[in-house]
């Protein structure tokens, strides 16, 4: 038996599978000589699924815990860069931390492996974005000094 058979329900007259671990159902069409797509679609969707859940596809249903998460706290990849920005300036947190083997472990687990981590260079960038609305224009303060003096 082929180890996709334990993630996918395989139709192989229509060349389509259901992916078992997606809770919205997922069918994707694959060839009759390569099945890379399914693994693809594990990889970069499932990355991070546990060895329970491994066998629980492997049987055919999701464990019971699995029916009572919510939807994703973010709406998008902009949303959850957002929120990683805020956390580090509210923290004081070290920008490298996002290249964290273990923050991005916990990046994907959070959600659901369906975001991309963010790199420091893009938090780095963020973070300047998010100060420039700071800094401090000595030509438009003395400008106003100086109406002021005037009056």
């Amino acid at each position: 038996m082929a180890k996709y058979t334990w993630y996918f329900q395989v139709d192989n007259i229509k060349l389509e599978a259901k992916c078992k671990l997606c809770t919205t159902p997922a069918i994707l069409k694959f060839s009759a000589t390569s099945k890379k797509q399914l693994w693809k679609h594990f990889e970069t969707v499932h990355g991070h699924v546990t060895p329970e859940e491994a066998a629980a596809a492997a049987v055919g249903s999701l464990p019971l815990h699995s029916a009572f998460q919510g939807p994703s706290t973010f709406s998008g990849q902009d949303a959850t860069t957002d929120a990683i920005v805020d956390m580090i300036i509210d923290l004081n947190l070290p920008i490298s931390i996002v290249d964290k083997p273990s923050f991005r472990k916990s990046y994907r687990t959070a959600s659901g492996g369906k975001y991309k981590p963010i790199c420091k260079k893009t938090a780095r960038s963020k973070i300047i974005q998010k100060g420039n609305g700071w800094i401090f224009n000595y030509s438009a303060y003395k400008a106003k000094a100086v109406r002021t003096e005037t009056l």
